[in-house]
């Protein structure tokens, strides 16, 4: 009759030939979460889902939604920076990942509790004005505002957003001083700009594309490195009198901190081909987004320290404050 120890080492080689093969999978064997931390309908949660459409079909296994909205962001970002790090929890937010942990007390760290996975986007910040606005160039708008100071009113979608940040770096470079006036999101700050009670918006291309082409308002500049397909032609910032000003709104993806390297590498790859897709660079072109992405996680977690100390950097000097 066997012993109870050698029965022992019997289960023990059995439970091990059961895991085995259950540990050597190829990553993904399951689906996939990614989790979009607002609404669904922004442009950020349709961004993700064209991606993610994509992506699941590079990768063999579905990518499925998780909208968490709160907190500006903070809430479905917190919930990924809990979650395990085996490339199943993802996260897809945009300039606000870094811009959030300068202006709130978080009980994550941006840059330490996650890693970068890839770039999936940009779109760039136009700088435009309504029908009252006089101004039929850059320099004639920074020429009556130096002379005007604190008397022209510039909106934004909220206290401390990305175009809120855009403006107060804009107004820094170019010597300027203008009052800010923030509304609950960008289409308020749009409508008020047209109907004159503000002067001033930089809000996102796909935000304001369609009311410039309209006529409704006037693009004075892009906040971008080179011009826009869209509007080729209005100049950038720095060829309209503002050089070194770039301000794009950019999106990409984070895993948990920990994540195995090869799993952040195979997602690296995935979304490099998935934004080298017609289908989704047409997608995404509709929206305002350029299809970018980063050559690698490596290149992407650069790009995110430089972009969390160069906000980092405007909200202090601007004083900002989230209460």
């Amino acid at each position: 009759m066997p012993s109870f120890k050698s029965v022992l080492f019997a289960v023990a080689a059995i439970v091990s030939c059961l895991a085995g093969p259950a540990a050597a999978q190829p990553y993904p064997s399951r689906p996939v979460t990614l989790v979009v931390p607002f609404a669904p309908g922004g442009a950020s949660d349709v961004t993700a889902r064209t991606l993610a459409n994509r992506m699941g079909e590079i990768l063999g296994q579905r990518i499925v939604i998780d909208n968490k909205p709160g907190a500006g962001g903070a809430v479905g970002a917190e919930s990924v920076s809990r979650a395990q790090p085996s490339g199943y929890t993802l996260l897809f937010w945009n300039i606000g990942f870094v811009t959030t942990a300068h202006l709130a007390k978080l009980t994550y760290d941006h840059l330490k509790d996650f890693q970068p996975v890839g770039l999936a986007g940009v779109t760039p910040t136009i700088i435009t004005v309504g029908p009252t606005v006089q101004a039929k160039s850059l320099r004639e708008f920074i020429e009556f505002a130096r002379a005007n100071p604190g008397k022209i009113n510039f909106g934004s979608s909220g206290l401390g957003s990305s175009d809120h940040l855009a403006l107060e770096l804009f107004q820094k470079m170019a010597g300027i001083r203008m009052t800010h006036v923030p509304y609950k999101g960008g289409a308020p700050a749009t409508t008020a700009t047209m109907a004159g009670e503000i002067d001033l918006v930089g809000l996102s291309a796909g935000s304001v594309l369609g009311q410039i082409r309209t006529g409704k308002l006037r693009a004075l500049a892009m906040g971008s490195t080179k011009r826009y397909s869209q509007l080729p032609d209005v100049p950038t910032a720095g060829e309209a009198g503002v050089p070194g000003y770039v301000v794009d709104v950019w999106l990409g993806i984070w895993a948990p901190a920990g994540t195995p390297r090869d799993i952040v590498d195979k997602l690296n790859d995935a979304m490099r081909a998935s934004l080298a897709t017609d289908s989704v660079r047409q997608s995404l072109a509709n929206s305002g987004i350029e299809a970018v992405s980063s050559a690698s996680a490596d290149e992407f977690a650069t790009f995110v320290k430089a972009e969390s100390d160069k906000w980092g950097r405007v909200i202090s000097e601007s004083n900002i404050k989230i209460q």
